[in-house]
């Protein structure tokens, strides 16, 4: 009995051994700190990845350090940033049962090289409006090339989708020509005999 016991337990140390060894999964982590050695406590580090989900975080710790357990194998992204710092980021490869480590170095932002980051959105469209407007200032029109006179028709020649017919008449957008509006300095005008500005 004594002999079946020994080999039990043999048994479970060897299958526990197996099963470590089969590990689907890896470990960051590593540690942050300032270009004179000193830790950066409370440095947020962001890894992403084909392989997430989403973005997976972690905050150093007082010594500097942080750690991303159960990561899946992949190629990751790793950024470091705090406020007053400069941020840092590192690309590194994880495979299963492996625990790498990235130290990063974060530069205060008065030892740093100016950067300037330029976003911009893209403007609200509304898709429930169809009208077309060109808006011109007096500036402009005075610079049209007409011989020194300024008419609606001339000015109208010039701006996207209108057609001028041998009427004097302006067709904006395959509309019917009595359609269009005309306002100056906010004023509708309009000749009411013909429909046009």
């Amino acid at each position: 009995m004594k002999h079946l016991n020994r080999l039990t337990l043999l048994g479970v140390m060897i299958v526990g051994t197996a099963l470590s060894a089969q590990e689907s999964v890896g470990t960051i982590r590593g540690s942050v700190t300032d270009p004179k050695g000193k830790a950066v406590v409370g440095a947020l580090v962001t890894l992403t990845g084909e392989a997430l989900l989403g973005v997976r975080t972690a905050q150093t710790d007082e010594k500097g350090e942080y750690r991303l357990p159960l990561v899946l194998p992949g190629t990751y992204n790793l950024n470091v940033a705090k406020s007053n710092f400069v941020g840092s980021k590192a690309t590194l490869n994880l495979t299963a049962g492996q625990t790498v480590r990235q130290d990063l170095r974060l530069r205060p932002v008065e030892t740093a090289g100016m950067v300037v980051e330029v976003t911009s959105t893209a403007a609200a469209l509304d898709k429930t409006d169809t009208k077309t407007a060109t808006t011109m200032s007096f500036e402009q029109l005075q610079s049209l090339p007409m011989g020194g006179s300024i008419n609606v028709l001339g000015a109208l020649s010039i701006a996207p989708g209108v057609v001028a017919t041998e009427t004097d008449y302006a067709v904006i957008r395959g509309g019917i020509r009595a359609s269009a509006q005309y306002t100056v300095n906010g004023i509708v005008v309009r000749d009411p005999a013909t429909g046009q500005g």
